[in-house]
């Protein structure tokens, strides 16, 4: 009980708020500040397929009222990879063309994701779709998506390969890069490593593939030290909802940072999204100084 109630506690930090009216602060703000942005909402088991397409259709929604450069991340389990229900979503993104993104769960539910994938690309054709650098597969679920001619982001991911557990993720990050280089439309570089992410960049820069840099928005962004560098565009990830952790404690031994993310968590008694605010804009006027000089 005592593990649980901790990691909930510092769970609370990673969310936008409860609502979605939390998120959507973040995410103008954010797009204020020159950044396009991602909306999720995290909800638990106890909630139904039904009010989770809600929930997603609500977001299509705030983001065509507010008039965001943002899309909407799903993961269709959330809605028993219900084809009708996705038709409702999907339905609702067309008025403007919203890309509507599969998140990635854990590895045993792949077959289920793209399998669900390529049935609903033949419903909606603007989707994406993340890729783990943890799972081994993800190399031959790669070249299976470059036929589809989608955008695809690339995460290291939180669940282990169950057969490939010391699969090396970062160099399994950049295979995939090369794999998708110039047979998707965009490739997201969703890495808060400062040095996996300017490899990345350095593979696409030489192609014709878009890219950009996507960070969740509660963890250390590492946007402003490549800026100096690179010319990208940025896309900040917000969720909101039920507290959930964005990493894994039993990668600790694994990630040394992320013992300083935790540390963080714990000592950093301001609310989250009070906290982002103040880095967003911390980020906005040192950029915008840079711009004058």
């Amino acid at each position: 009980m005592l593990k649980n109630n901790f990691i909930h506690y510092i769970a609370k930090k990673h969310i936008a708020g409860p609502n979605l009216n939390d998120a959507l602060s973040i995410c103008k703000l954010a797009e204020s500040s020159g950044w396009s942005t991602t909306i999720s909402v995290w909800t638990g088991e106890h909630v139904s397929a039904d009010e989770n397409a809600n929930k997603y259709q609500e977001i299509i929604s705030a983001i065509i009222d507010s008039n965001l450069n943002s899309y909407l991340s799903i993961k269709p389990s959330a809605i028993n990879f219900s084809l009708k229900l996705f038709d409702c979503i999907a339905k609702n993104a067309a008025s403007k063309n919203i890309r509507i993104h599969f998140d990635s769960l854990s590895p045993d539910l792949a077959d289920s994701y793209l399998k669900f994938l390529k049935e609903a690309k033949t419903i909606y054709s603007c989707l994406g779709y993340t890729l783990p650098s943890r799972w081994k597969r993800s190399l031959l679920d790669a070249e299976l998506i470059s036929k589809l001619n989608i955008p695809v982001r690339i995460v290291k991911g939180q669940w282990r390969d169950p057969e490939y557990s010391r699969i090396d993720s970062r160099k399994n990050y950049l295979n995939i890069i090369n794999i998708l280089a110039e047979r998707v439309p965009l490739i997201g570089i969703a890495t808060h490593e400062k040095i996996l992410a300017e490899r990345a960049i350095e593979i696409l820069t030489k192609t014709k593939t878009q890219y950009e840099i996507e960070q969740f928005f509660s963890l250390p962004s590492i946007e402003m030290k490549l800026a100096q560098k690179y010319n990208f565009k940025k896309r900040l990830y917000v969720v909101y909802g039920e507290a959930y952790l964005p990493y894994n404690l039993r990668s600790i031994n694994k990630r040394p940072a992320m013992l300083g993310w935790v540390l963080k968590d714990i000592l950093d008694l301001k609310p989250k999204a009070y906290n982002n605010f103040q880095s967003i804009q911390k980020n906005f006027e040192e950029t915008h100084e840079l711009t004058q000089c």
